[in-house]
């Protein structure tokens, strides 16, 4: 397995933070090619993780701390509070 999984737009938080993948990954892309379907617009326009963490963060509101906390990735994202810089 690699650690990167599906096309940018679609991929689930636990992906760019390196947490590692299983079936609920599938279940974020799916839900985010069904918005666009409805839409016709992408969820996700970004190239970039941060901006990526930042528009899911807007819709779904803050990430879990639990997610936050561990990944290898904290400091680069996240203060100390969880909150992504």
């Amino acid at each position: 397995h690699t650690s990167i999984i599906s096309t940018r737009h679609y991929r689930a938080p636990e992906v760019i933070l390196g947490l590692g993948w299983s079936y609920p990954a599938d279940i974020w892309s799916i839900g985010c090619i069904i918005v666009e379907l409805y839409t016709g617009d992408a969820m996700f326009q970004t190239h970039e993780n941060r901006e990526h963490l930042a528009l899911m963060q807007k819709i779904i509101g803050q990430l879990p701390k639990s997610m936050t906390c561990r990944t290898n990735e904290q400091k680069k994202y996240f203060d100390s509070e969880g909150k992504l810089k």
